[in-house]
């Protein structure tokens, strides 16, 4: 398939976000202004055999799909977010994106900065929340890559200074905190 972009790409975004817990959040567009949203513990990668639990989240609205910025403390997802991957999807198949994520499977085929290729997000149950995101295999399955973290020390520092958060605030304590995992 063509890497060009194409009418009927859809623009994506996938954020780590170091909250009350670091999460990876998956922004895919499909309700005119609003994002349908996904969570996971743990960062995307192209290995196969190594499907991602991710859990439906509340939708968002499209205007923050791409910033980077530090939630205010008091607010929900309170702390830093920055984007780790984004670029372009496009449907694969005959049936639309809502007919597919009706029926618990959705194929798509992602341009990102990142992530490449085909990938699938199949609802697993029980409830609405339960998914996975499964790469597929074609040439851009890699089981070896493994993909570093954006929320880096001086990127919290450089959301900061941009956001003219006050030094020690509640997501560089978080980030202390949790790098000790990672």
């Amino acid at each position: 398939m063509s890497q060009n972009i194409h009418f009927g790409d859809y623009p994506f975004a996938i954020k780590e976000h170091l909250a009350s817990w670091l999460h990876w959040d998956w922004r895919l567009p499909i309700f005119g202004q609003r994002v349908l949203s996904f969570a996971s513990k743990f960062p995307p990668n192209l290995d196969p055999t190594r499907p991602l639990k991710i859990d439906r989240t509340n939708d968002h609205d499209r205007k923050y799909m791409f910033n980077e910025w530090i939630i205010p403390s008091g607010r929900p997802g309170s702390g830093p977010t920055a984007i780790w991957d984004k670029g372009v999807f496009r449907v694969l198949g005959e049936k639309s994106m809502i007919h597919q994520l009706a029926h618990g499977n959705l194929r798509i085929y992602v341009i990102g900065d990142r992530l490449k290729g085909n990938f699938s997000l199949k609802w697993i149950g029980p409830g609405e929340h339960n998914w996975l995101w499964i790469k597929e295999w074609d040439d851009y399955a890699d089981s070896l890559l493994k993909f570093p973290n954006v929320l880096t020390q001086e990127k919290i520092m450089e959301l900061e200074r941009k956001n003219h958060t006050p030094k020690g605030s509640r997501s560089l304590n978080l980030f202390n905190k949790q790098k000790m995992f990672f």
